[in-house]
């Protein structure tokens, strides 16, 4: 057999005795190192996998796929900047390769590189993708996308308000309304049959669907099966469960309180169509609402009475939905954002609970924050920390935090911790944009981790955390407060800072402006006894908040969702 008919044999099965094949015919041939570097690969041998492949790709040079599948381990590894260098390496004599643009996206997206992930969005929708994929048929549904992510980073490190994004979002509405399948539109508004139609509009029971693209996510760390528990105490609605096919289901245990689940296909839109024709409310937990499930709506028109979810601006109140509630967050009445027609005055979604490795009581907590120590300045070196996604960090925050370090003594260390910190090339280019705002670069310190547990450790070692602008902490300043340590913040329109601090009673935490920051940091460095009583009292006020209080928050959920019922029109 020749060594392209044994590789084939092997791509297909992936099996040792296909590999053992390939080694006994053909033991130095760049198939037979791409094999064991696959096989490497999928057991998570990276070692191995990336000797493999490099060894691969120098036996066969045009062999892409080994220097695509070396920048996959190096993902894997958290070593970014090396896989975007590959993957850029690829597209150079591949630049067809349309999984090969996807993950070089997705790591620039990562790592906060806005400007490159702009120019490539800008290529790829320009001329060059248009001449890459004429005659890829999955093009045109590829450059919708594109659009939407170029409209959301727009909003996220652009001078774009909420407003002007649901502006431009309705704009790429009607753009790409008319270039959607027909045959979407002739599906009817198929209703299953052991989920029939409320009578009328004050029909008792409602139909509220829960869509999540990873559901242990939402339960566990987000703490929603607190909620779902509380639903099916009370049994005044009737909730499902969305999943879209290939994301991780729900538990068991957390099945139980479904009255069914829908796996939603992105290739079927009847599936979409029957699932949300049969509810009257949908709540999406991930955060966004994917574009999949938008099209296939806009072209069914399916009467769902309300959205709830994060960043909806493709979406028209009073065609698709009666109305939106635009933030996922706990926010005051007084600084809500209205996206819809309709103002809804309504604190929804953002909830914590500590994770299963965490403390689980208040008392535990308190303990552990409180055997962590005072540092006290003069006696013991200040310490600040940032736990902060990469792309959260953009030049604003670095400059803020660089005028905190020079308003403190020089031996003040900003320490980052998480797992984009652990490829040194993030930490150069920190280092480098710090200095470049007029930072100290050797004032920048950097640990790894991979487990929110070791995160919450970290918190217990520090006496302030930093938070980001615009995009504040919303699980980190949480735990960060369950260790008893406080988070300085900025007030911003965009982030949920203002929410957390408002409703644990921390608003000393959330400063004014960039002076005022800098301020309220250097009173608190020379304040021990303050910060030791934050360290006794943020798990107590994060406890009694609205952000853990279930209950409460259960039963103002479903009272909204009557609400919503009710005052439809």
């Amino acid at each position: 057999m020749t060594v392209e008919s044994l590789f084939q044999q092997f791509s297909r099965d992936l099996s040792a005795k296909s590999l053992a094949l390939l080694t006994q015919h053909y033991p130095d041939h760049a198939y037979t190192a791409f094999a064991k570097a696959t096989l490497a690969f999928r057991e998570g041998e990276w070692a191995s996998a990336e000797h493999g492949f490099t060894q691969a790709y120098v036996a066969q040079s045009t062999l892409w796929e080994a220097l695509f599948y070396k920048a996959r381990v190096f993902e894997a590894q958290y070593r970014f900047v090396e896989a975007a260098q590959l993957y850029e390496q690829v597209l150079t004599g591949q630049p067809q390769q349309m999984k090969v643009w996807q993950h070089l996206l997705a790591v620039w997206q990562l790592l906060g590189e806005h400007e490159r992930t702009l120019a490539v969005l800008d290529s790829l929708m320009g001329v060059q993708g248009q001449a890459l994929w004429r005659d890829n048929p999955d093009y045109a549904r590829w450059r919708m996308r594109l659009e939407a992510l170029a409209l959301m980073l727009s909003f996220g490190h652009q001078n774009v308000t909420g407003r002007q994004l649901w502006r431009q979002g309705q704009a790429w509405y009607r753009q790409h309304l008319s270039a959607l399948p027909s045959r979407l539109s002739l599906l009817p508004p198929a209703q299953p049959a052991q989920l029939p139609v409320p009578s009328s509009q004050t029909a008792a029971v409602l139909r509220v669907g829960y869509l999540s693209n990873e559901w242990t996510s939402a339960a566990v760390e987000l703490g929603y099966a607190a909620l779902f528990a509380h639903h099916a105490r009370q049994r005044q609605i009737q909730i499902y469960a969305l999943c879209p096919r290939g994301a991780s289901p729900p538990s068991e245990t957390l099945a139980a309180y479904f009255e069914s689940l829908f796996f939603l296909d992105p290739g079927d839109a009847e599936t979409y169509v029957t699932a949300f024709a049969a509810l009257d409310v949908v709540v999406d937990l991930s955060g966004w609402f994917h574009v999949d499930a938008w099209q296939h709506l806009a072209a069914s028109a399916v009467p769902v009475k309300v959205l709830l979810a994060s960043n909806p601006p493709f979406f028209a109140p009073g065609s698709l939905f009666d109305a939106i509630v635009a933030d996922r967050y706990v926010l005051p009445r007084e600084r809500q954002r209205e996206l819809s027609s309709r103002f809804i005055e309504q604190p929804s979604f953002f909830h914590w609970q500590p994770e299963l490795n965490l403390p689980q009581t208040l008392a535990l907590a308190q303990q552990k924050a409180t055997s962590k120590g005072i540092a006290v300045l003069g006696e013991q070196t200040l310490r600040l920390g940032v736990v902060a996604s990469r792309n959260k960090i953009n030049a604003v925050s670095l400059q803020l935090w660089a005028s905190v370090l020079e308003a403190l003594p020089q031996d003040v260390k900003l320490t980052f911790k998480g797992l984009y910190y652990q490829d040194v090339y993030v930490r150069a280019q920190l280092r480098h944009a710090f200095a470049a705002v007029g930072g100290r670069a050797e004032q920048l310190a950097f640990e790894d981790n991979r487990l929110r547990a070791d995160l919450y450790s970290f918190f217990l070692e520090q006496d302030i955390i930093l938070d980001t602008v615009p995009y504040s902490g919303a699980l980190s300043t949480c735990d960060a407060y369950w260790a008893g340590t406080p988070v300085m913040s900025l007030r911003s329109e965009r982030g949920i800072a203002e929410s957390i601090h408002l409703n644990t009673q921390s608003a000393e935490l959330l400063a004014e402006d960039s002076a005022d920051f800098i301020a309220r940091i250097c009173q608190l460095a020379h304040q021990p006894d303050v910060r030791k009583a934050y360290t006794a009292s943020l798990p107590d006020r994060l406890w009694h908040s609205p952000i853990c209080q279930w209950q409460v928050f259960g039963e103002s959920m479903e009272k909204l969702y009557m609400q919503l019922w009710q005052q439809k029109i």
